[in-house]
């Protein structure tokens, strides 16, 4: 079945392709996590934030702050265990998930047909990684679980969950028809995951914002909070 597949490693690569699982990427790096768990979480952090009105309506996701967008859609995809050069896993582990918020008129991950090289609009890319995933472990024995990730900025224009600072799970990037890059990426903040599953993927992120390669004259930075509930493609 065809999939969207949206790749940063060096550089946007948005084509359609054909996977008989749901999201494939191919990438290198390495990456150390959070102390407290395996994958970097911390279990006792869940829940959506208080402020956030809750966790949205499946297959949708809210966007508040400067950077913000109206998201039609909201999916995930999990690509290949061992996806950063490592060993492989179970079918039942989840130590990579990509999450694509798209605005209205753009494809999302299940999206049959072609990608726009240009118009109007935005998507809204949040990719987490376990430690062991992110540095190619030999096995991949650990899932990404409900807690907390830390929000890394790598200072390049096409980030990398293979390549992510020390000390960080994820990272989140704007992007736009026909651009080749990153528009906008976070530079610090967290993601709290409220619940994983293959089929879904529900919690909020609370993020500063800066320009392509992360950077930012901004004093202080855009702020972007947002609330997710993404499903997999059928």
């Amino acid at each position: 079945m065809a999939r969207l597949r949206l790749r940063a490693s060096g550089g946007l690569l948005l084509a359609l392709t054909t996977f008989a699982c749901p999201w494939v990427v191919a990438c290198g790096g390495g990456a150390r996590a959070n102390p407290g768990a395996p994958d970097g979480s911390s279990p006792a952090d869940t829940g959506a934030a208080a402020d956030d009105g809750g966790i949205p309506a499946p297959g949708t996701a809210t966007l508040v702050g400067p950077p913000a967008f109206d998201v039609a859609s909201a999916t995930m995809g999990i690509p290949t265990p061992g996806a950063c050069g490592g060993g492989g896993g179970s079918s039942s582990v989840i130590s990579q998930i990509t999450i694509l918020l798209a605005s209205p008129g753009l494809p999302s991950l299940c999206a049959d047909g072609g990608v726009p090289d240009g118009g109007p609009g935005e998507w809204l890319d949040l990719e987490l990684a376990t430690t062991q995933a992110a540095t190619g472990a030999a096995e991949l024995t650990e899932s990404l679980t409900p807690g907390t990730y830390v929000i890394g900025n790598e200072k390049e224009n096409d980030p990398d969950v293979c390549m992510l600072p020390s000390a960080t799970n994820a990272f989140l990037q704007i992007l736009t028809p026909g651009g080749l890059d990153a528009q906008a990426t976070a530079i610090s903040g967290t993601v709290t995951l409220d619940s994983v599953s293959s089929g879904s993927v529900t919690g909020t992120f609370s993020v500063l914002m800066g320009g392509p390669f992360g950077a930012t004259d901004a004093s202080p930075p855009p702020a972007l909070t947002g609330a997710f509930n993404a499903l997999a493609c059928p």
